[in-house]
């Protein structure tokens, strides 16, 4: 009965893993988002299931699975899309002008995929690589003017300039530890509570969806203030927010973003709405 039960557990998680991955690369932004916080609810549950040991946790690994899906795996997936070297002389005469560009080691890619109207930095890998990445989309490099790209690529220079990769890293990490302290403490308070053997997993269960919700409200609101930082930056170092803003207008009119209130928005986006970024700007 025991193996039956594991068997069906590990059956369920494999399922459970092939539509993550389908939801990752066939539906839009907020699809992917809503279906991956129901996808890791429930695996988070599965593995406490599985293991025993692990039944305390279960929100702390439906954290981990969402997070893994969320940043992980794009990562990996971006690896596989067509890159080229990129380089045009207008844009880096004026990159030079910013004096903060000259400590750095940077590298300018084209990328081509379905989502090419976009940009990106990625730090250099450990101890093989020296120089840090900037990927501009071809969408993005054919329809934007020169100022537009040039204010892009500031934002993405102030990341590097800002070091929001370790900081960003570090409170991750923080997070996921200090929820994984408060997990275990509430199941257990539950376990001890006078209620009925299903109430007591029912509990735990929601328990988990609640974990992993406050999880990826905190660390999307993490990212949102790197956001916001390094827009604030990238206006400094060009001396002219409107070019940031022109460039974030005709993102705005490329990919159609809904505002479903602060809350709903910390869940679903883990980068700041367009019109508050533009917002921001506007009142410096």
């Amino acid at each position: 009965m025991f193996q039956k039960e594991t068997g069906t557990l590990i059956a369920s998680f494999a399922v459970l893993f092939i539509l993550s991955i389908y939801y990752i690369k066939k539906r839009t932004f907020i699809e992917q988002n809503f279906w991956l916080i129901i996808f890791s609810t429930f695996q988070g549950i599965i593995i406490g299931l599985l293991y025993q040991k692990e039944f305390l946790k279960m929100g702390l690994w439906a954290l981990v699975y969402f997070t893994v899906f969320t940043k992980v795996v794009p990562v990996l997936t971006f690896s596989s899309v067509r890159k080229e070297e990129y380089s045009d002389d207008k844009i880096l005469s004026e990159i030079k002008k910013i004096k903060e560009f000259e400590s750095l080691q940077v590298e300018f890619k084209k990328f081509y995929s379905e989502n090419s109207f976009n940009a990106m930095v990625r730090p250099p890998m450990p101890f093989i690589e020296k120089n840090f990445k900037i990927y501009l989309g071809n969408d993005l490099i054919s329809k934007s003017s020169l100022e537009e790209k040039i204010a892009i690529i500031a934002h993405e220079i102030s990341h590097v300039l800002n070091k929001d990769f370790i900081k960003k890293s570090i409170l991750i990490i923080v997070t996921i530890a200090v929820l994984s302290l408060i997990s275990i403490f509430s199941n257990v308070i539950t376990l001890m509570m006078p209620f009925s053997s299903r109430e007591k997993a029912l509990l735990i269960y929601l328990i988990a969806l609640l974990i992993l919700l406050i999880g990826i409200i905190v660390i999307n609101y993490i990212s949102w203030y790197f956001e916001y930082k390094a827009d604030n930056k990238a206006s400094k170092l060009i001396g002219k927010s409107e070019w940031l803003i022109w460039a974030f207008r005709r993102f705005e009119k490329i990919h159609k973003e809904r505002d479903y209130g602060k809350f709903i928005n910390l869940i679903l986006y883990t980068h700041p709405l367009i019109k508050h970024r533009i917002e921001e700007l506007q009142k410096l």
